[in-house]
């Protein structure tokens, strides 16, 4: 009897954590940029290397240890393609089974298109206000252009810009996070290249990230079909103004 309550257990435990992890977990991206800019994912234990990937180096055939294996290997991958290519002859319709070329929908215009984006925007932007978290780990940005004055003009629009832009974000969209001193813009009157270390996170629960990607990509969809219904009622109102 007791047996079976441990089993009863552990099976409860096990169908609870997948629970537990969806509704107390984060996803986490990190961006870092001193030189180069490096992006990570984590999710939950595993962490991902977005950029720069992971680029793989040509082997050297003469490294081989089995060739026949390779050789194998290649009259098999050749097999497929012709095989492929057989099967897309054969599909092939004959003159007399043609269908007839559908006609195009309407192209959208630069207007509508603009639309379309900043709809979505505003959407997105909904969707995603104070649930995804901000923290800065650093931001130092050291402004030089090789010309006194001119430094002088860059860092008072840099400051000017990153105090709007951090304000904004802080008012409108999440509180950002960080220690004194994570956060510096100094001038560099005597250097000619500006230079950036910055190191922030963005995290979002997962659950949260689950209703955020599906309430954004079904509002990505509807813009879109917005869209291509502006663009079909503007080329009716053409074709009646020109009949």
């Amino acid at each position: 009897m007791h047996g079976w309550i441990i089993v009863l257990i552990v099976l409860g435990a096990l169908l609870l954590l997948p629970i537990v992890l969806l509704l107390c977990g984060r996803a986490r991206i990190r961006i870092t940029l001193n030189g180069k800019l490096r992006i990570s994912i984590k999710v939950l234990f595993f962490r991902k290397q977005l950029l720069p990937g992971v680029q793989e180096g040509l082997s050297d055939p003469s490294e081989c240890k089995d060739p026949e294996k390779l050789l194998q290997k290649e009259e098999k991958r050749r097999r497929k393609i012709m095989e492929k290519a057989e099967k897309k002859r054969k599909a092939k319709p004959r003159p007399d089974q043609e269908k007839k070329p559908e006609t195009p929908a309407p192209a959208p215009n630069l207007t509508e298109n603009l639309n379309m984006i900043f709809d979505f925007i505003k959407k997105t932007y909904a969707y995603t206000r104070k649930r995804i978290g901000i923290r800065f780990y650093r931001m130092h940005l050291l402004i030089a252009t090789g010309d006194a004055a001119n430094t002088a003009i860059a860092y008072g629009i840099t400051v000017q810009t990153v105090s709007l832009l951090l304000d904004w974000i802080n008012s409108h969209y999440n509180r950002i996070r960080r220690d004194p001193g994570d956060l510096w813009i100094k001038p560099d009157f005597v250097g000619d290249t500006t230079r950036a270390d910055v190191d922030l996170e963005l995290s979002v629960g997962l659950m949260s990230a689950i209703v955020i990607a599906y309430r954004v990509r079904n509002a990505w969809k509807s813009e879109r079909a917005a869209r291509d219904r502006k663009a079909a009622a503007r080329m009716k109102k053409k074709a009646r103004r020109a009949a």
